[in-house]
Formats: structure tokens, sequence, C-alpha cells
């Protein structure tokens, strides 16, 4: 009896941990010291060159995100182009996960996010 109530309580524990963990790093901290407010850009290589991410923060939250994904191939931009804006906003970090189907267009939008939040006053790291 005792056995089973170790095992219930430590999966109990480990799903609550796992649970409560994101893997892309859900930031609930303002962006800057103080919380910027402005737009700031980025560029970086997604399957092609020249890919680029435009940041609205308003007191350090993202607020708005505008990809330009024109010199990606159509296919590869268009599940990033759709999904990756909501996801950066709702997270207020461009540490977004993969997406299925375009990998080289998602590490390049994290790359160009980090560049361009790398511009914000006081930022140094962006932890990813």
């Amino acid at each position: 009896m005792k056995r089973f109530l170790l095992i219930g309580l430590l999966t109990v524990g480990t799903l609550s941990i796992f649970l409560s963990c994101n893997r892309t790093g859900n930031r609930k901290t303002p962006w800057g010291d103080p919380p910027f407010s402005g737009v700031v850009s980025g560029s970086a290589t997604g399957y092609y060159p020249d890919l680029r991410v435009t940041l609205t923060l308003e007191n350090g939250i993202i607020t708005g995100v505008d990809l330009d994904l024109s010199r990606e191939t159509a296919s590869f931009a268009r599940g990033p182009g759709q999904e990756a804006p909501e996801l950066i906003k709702t997270m207020n970090s461009t540490n977004v996960d993969t997406i299925a189907g375009a990998s080289e267009t998602s590490r390049g939008i994290r790359e160009a996010g980090k560049e361009a939040l790398l511009q914000i006053p006081g930022v140094v790291d962006v932890g990813y």
C-alpha cells in the first residue's frame, strides 16, 4: 500500500513539474529596464537570407509582430507566417518551437527576433 502511495505521489509531482514548464520559455517579465515601448527589428537567414521580424512592444510586452517572409519559399513560409506571430505575442518571446515542415524558417524567425530584442535598451541576453 505504501509503495503505491509513493509511486502515485512521485507521478503527480513529476507531472506537475512537467506541466508547469514551457519548453519555449514563456517570459512573464517585460523587456527592457525600464519596460520598453517602441518598435525593434531584426533579420536573419531562414531557408534564404534576409528574413525580417519587426516587433512592437508596449511597456515591455510584445503586442505586435510583423514577419517579412517574402524571400522564403511560399510553402515553407505559410505555417510560420500564420502561427508564429500569435505564439510570439502569447509567450512574450521569440523563442518559439519549430513549426512542422519549416524548420529553417522557424529558426530564422527565432534568430531575427533575438536580434530585434537585443536592440532594446538594457537587454543584453534573451535567454536562448
